[in-house]
C-alpha cells in the first residue's frame, strides 16, 4: 500500500513539474560563429513570490498598464532593447515603442494554483445555483419561499471563495521605483 502510495505521489510531482509553457523550451542561441548570443527578457527587480518567476521573453504574451491611462494594453513583445520594447498590440495589430519607465502595472497571465484556478468560478456559480434550485424546489411545490440560514451561510462561503480566489489566479503588479521593470539576460 505504502508502494502504491509513493508511486503515485512521484507520478503526481512528475507530472507537474513536466507541464509545458506556453513558451515551450527556450533554448540558448548560437551565431554561425559558434558564438552564444544571450537572450533578452522582460522581469519585474526585487520581486517577491510568484512575480519574481515572471518573465516575459521575445515573441511572449504581455497585459500592462501604461502611467496615466486606464486602459489594459494586451498584445505581444516583438523586439527588446535596453530601456524599451517593441509591442504588437492584439486588438488593432499596430507595432509601437513602448518605454519600460512608462509601465505603471503588469498583469500576470495566468498562474495556475491547483484546485483554486479551475475551481473558483465554479464554486462561485455553484453557490448561486445551490441558492436559486433551492427557491424553484420551493416554487414547484406550491410552498411559501423562505431560504434557510444554513442554505444562505453555505451559497454566501460559496460565492466568497470564487470572489477571493479569482484574483488569486490572475494576479497584478504595480511598477514602482522601488519595484521596476528590468530587461535581464540569459
Amino acid at each position: 500500500m505504502r508502494f502504491l502510495l509513493v508511486l503515485l505521489l512521484s507520478l503526481m510531482s512528475w507530472s507537474v513539474l513536466s507541464q509545458n509553457t506556453r513558451l515551450g523550451r527556450i533554448r540558448k542561441t548560437v551565431d554561425s560563429t559558434g558564438k552564444y548570443t544571450p537572450i533578452k527578457y522582460l522581469a519585474i527587480e526585487y520581486a517577491k513570490g510568484y512575480a519574481r518567476k515572471l518573465r516575459f521573453f521575445e515573441e511572449s504574451d504581455i497585459s500592462f498598464q501604461l502611467q496615466g491611462n486606464n486602459t489594459r494594453l494586451t498584445g505581444r513583445v516583438e523586439q527588446i532593447m535596453d530601456s524599451t520594447f517593441f509591442f504588437t498590440d492584439e486588438e488593432s495589430h499596430i507595432t509601437s515603442e513602448i518605454a519600460l519607465k512608462n509601465i505603471s502595472m503588469i498583469f500576470s497571465p495566468y498562474r495556475h494554483i491547483p484546485f483554486v484556478s479551475k475551481g473558483a468560478g465554479t464554486i462561485a456559480a455553484g453557490g448561486v445555483m445551490f441558492s436559486l434550485i433551492d427557491v424553484l424546489n420551493q416554487v414547484q411545490r406550491n410552498q411559501p419561499v423562505k431560504l434557510s440560514p444554513g442554505l444562505l451561510a453555505f451559497s454566501g462561503v460559496c460565492i466568497g471563495i470564487g470572489l477571493i480566489a479569482k484574483p488569486l489566479s490572475y494576479p497584478k503588479y504595480k511598477i514602482s521605483s522601488k519595484r521596476r521593470l528590468v530587461v535581464r539576460f540569459m
